[in-house]
């Protein structure tokens, strides 16, 4: 049994289904049997489709960011395309891409931007930007707030953390009428078939929990819509044929109308401050 890394409480696993741990003292989700971890993380997972359906979230982030009357240094970790960090640099700030992966390096530097390749995992560098972005990453890290606990050592005043949330609807319904197992079912198919599957999925309480515990204060959230109609397709295609594409983007499509009428955004954005900084 593993011990839950945002309380270290032992975690009660849900009935009829132990490929996964559920803690009741945070609300959060462990999936334990990944079989193969080298695909946590891939180039293929985000593309420019995400990025053009999703300015409206991204000037609602940096607005509240640029609030702050700091000088501006962006950091996004995990970057792949790098959807936050060409916003950022589209606005003249300056800015530094992570990744595992240097397929986007080129990219990258031509645009202005500073790449490093490095595992999030295992950081072991000077950082001197001052806001940090992790966008749909740290739902693929072992231990997450290794990296949180990390980060606030180099004096970070703001992390940007989006996750997948548990506060969406395909929670919300498989937990009402089977208990998740509908959720879980779909969970094994998509680490079956994604190029990045998930090891966390975070409630509100266990972001909390994890962001406390490592000297941050959540300041805000903010429901944000990452399939798009497009962007389902493509990403769904590059690992299934397209029939089952058809199918899955229908899916994503449905839960995507649900979530908005019911206001429950599949993914939520966190914004962390230091709280060793005044």
């Amino acid at each position: 049994m593993i011990s839950c890394p945002n309380c270290n409480l032992k975690p009660d696993y849900l009935p009829k289904d132990k490929e996964v741990s559920y803690c009741s003292g945070c609300k959060h989700y462990i999936y334990n049997q990944l079989e193969n971890k080298d695909v946590l993380f891939s180039h293929d997972h985000v593309g420019d489709y995400q990025y053009k359906t999703r300015q409206k979230q991204f000037k609602k982030v940096f607005d509240f960011i640029l609030s702050k009357d700091l000088n501006y240094n962006f950091l996004e970790i995990g970057a792949g395309f790098g959807g936050y960090i060409n916003y950022a640099n589209n606005k003249g700030f300056n800015c530094t891409a992570i990744d595992i992966d240097d397929y986007y390096k080129n990219q990258y530097e031509e645009s202005g931007i500073k790449f490093i390749k490095a595992d999030a995992n295992e950081l072991d560098i000077n950082i001197d930007s001052n806001v940090v972005i992790l966008s749909h990453i740290v739902e693929h890290l072992e231990k997450p707030k290794k990296l949180l606990n990390y980060l606030i050592n180099q004096n970070v005043d703001y992390l940007i953390i989006e996750v997948p949330s548990t506060h969406g609807m395909i929670f919300k319904l498989s937990k009402l009428f089977l208990n998740l197992n509908i959720f879980f079912i779909w969970n094994r198919l998509w680490q079956k078939n994604s190029n990045s599957p998930h090891l966390h999925y975070f409630s509100d309480e266990s972001m909390y929990e994890m962001s406390n515990d490592c000297r941050f204060k959540i300041e805000t959230t903010i429901g944000s819509r990452f399939a798009t109609l497009r962007g389902s397709f493509q990403r769904t295609l590059t690992t299934e044929n397209l029939i089952t594409s058809l199918i899955s983007v229908i899916v994503i499509q449905i839960l995507e109308l649900l979530n908005h009428l019911t206001k429950c955004p599949e993914n939520k954005i966190y914004i962390l401050r230091n709280l060793n900084k005044k």
